[in-house]
């Protein structure tokens, strides 16, 4: 008969002593390590949450040693253009000192321009040297290199790229769109007959400051102009004259390339006649046998007559053609100084005669004023504070809403999309991906105008 022996006392205390040495080894490696997990088999899913938080508090130290070093960078840089400040300011007071040229002797002018050339030598140096681990800071050579083409380029009066994140591609496209103009502040004054009803004292404001302009009674538009042009520097506002809009009186008759226009142009003759209202009237006279081509001008306060003989055959017939009337007019000093002509065409054909052209008043439109600010924007402003006397300012046109001060509007403009801040005619967008500013040339303030960078 078969026996097998056993020991299960035996097996089991060899069981516990294993048992007890596997604890024993996984107390003394934690008390060794000090780690509550020294395995996966300790604690599965403790490890993958401790491997996660190790591996975020890796990427956060090393994210403050980047800031560190961005730290560093951005000091070295700073010190180096702190330097170049103090060095521009020193070239500016000795430019400045050079101005006294009264009190300076030529080699105390000398030994200052030594100096300059020595501190325009020395930022040269520091911008070419001005190093962080072997990459040069501030030569210009951690710059953007931006592409625009010439169309684009002639749309932006400046632009500055402060920070872009380059996602995935080396090339980022900054698109800006004018959504509504910027706008300069605009007064308007409308001519008075006469001039003004009596000595009137104006304070004439703008972004640049506030003069005071004294002006006599009659004084005409041209008057006005010319003292508020003159504060132009100090005050910030331009000043603009616009002629009246003067009468024409079309003369036509049977045919081609033989119609007349005559236009009034009194406007350019005297100083104040701003709204003249006289009449004008052309008469062609009925022709008789032998004529020549002449004219006679007649005027009063209240008419300008023009009459007009035609040049004619031995028939009677008219044989003057329209350019030949025109040169006529042009030619006679008398009816020149009042009247332009034009004709149809090439002017070839025959003026018929015994027309006389229906008359029109001239001066329906007067002239008028207008002030604008220098620059365009909110902070741009006009001003008209009359303190004696008066004079009349709108907003919008010479017939707008009287006012005596209004304000300009900046540019509202989108950069790639997204609305831009918008000041005078610059746009600017600052966001965690880009920080761009693009000013707008005057000429290309219009909506719906984009420029690509």
């Amino acid at each position: 008969m078969t026996r097998i022996n056993t020991n299960v006392a035996s097996l089991r205390g060899v069981r516990s002593l294993s048992r007890a040495n596997s604890l024993l080894d996984t107390s003394l490696a934690r008390l060794s390590t000090g780690l509550k997990i020294n395995s996966g088999k300790d604690n599965p899913a403790g490890l993958i949450a401790s491997e996660t938080l190790r591996s975020q508090v890796t990427a956060i130290d090393q994210s403050i040693k980047n800031s560190n070093r961005a730290n560093n960078v951005i000091s070295t840089a700073d010190s180096a253009l702190g330097e170049i400040g103090g060095l521009l300011n020193q070239i500016r007071g000795l430019v400045q000192e050079g101005l006294n040229d009264g009190a300076l002797s030529d080699a105390e002018i000398e030994a200052n321009q030594l100096q300059i050339d020595a501190a325009l030598s020395a930022i040269n140096r520091i911008s070419a040297n001005t190093t962080f681990a072997g990459d040069k800071l501030i030569d210009g050579s951690q710059a953007y290199r931006t592409t625009l083409t010439a169309a684009d380029d002639a749309k932006l009066e400046d632009y500055q790229i402060s920070s872009a994140v380059f996602a995935g591609s080396s090339t980022i496209e900054i698109d800006a769109t004018i959504s509504t103009a910027a706008t300069k502040a605009t007064l308007f004054t409308d001519y008075v007959s006469g001039g003004l009803a009596s000595a009137t004292t104006i304070e004439l404001a703008g972004a640049k400051g506030t003069d005071v302009v004294f002006l006599g009674a009659t004084s005409s538009l041209d008057n006005i102009e010319s003292a508020f042009d003159a504060l132009a520097d100090t005050t910030g506002v331009d000043v603009t004259k616009t002629d009246a809009v003067y009468g024409t009186l079309a003369v036509a008759t049977a045919g081609s390339d033989n119609d007349l226009t005559f236009t009034d142009i009194r406007s350019t003759n005297d100083d104040n006649a701003e709204n003249i209202t006289q009449v004008l009237q052309v008469a062609i006279a009925t022709s008789a046998s032998g004529d020549t081509l002449g004219v006679v001008s007649s005027s009063t306060s209240a008419q300008l007559l023009l009459t007009v003989t035609l040049a004619a055959d031995n028939t009677a017939t008219a044989t003057s053609s329209a350019s030949d009337v025109a040169a006529l007019i042009a030619g006679d000093a008398a009816s020149s100084d009042y009247v332009s002509i034009t004709y149809e065409g090439d002017g070839s054909g025959l003026v018929g005669d015994g027309v006389v052209a229906a008359s029109v008043t001239t001066g329906a439109t007067d002239a008028f004023l207008t002030l604008q600010s220098t620059g365009f924007g909110s902070d741009q402003f006009v001003g008209v504070n009359v303190l004696t006397g008066t004079l009349d300012t709108t907003i919008t046109s010479v017939s707008g809403s009287a006012a005596t001060r209004v304000e300009g509007t900046d540019v509202v403009a989108t950069i790639n999309g997204q609305v831009a801040q918008g000041d005078g005619l610059q746009a600017s967008l600052s966001t965690t991906q880009l920080e761009a500013s693009l000013s707008f040339a005057e000429a290309n303030n219009t909506a719906a105008e984009t420029a690509s960078i």
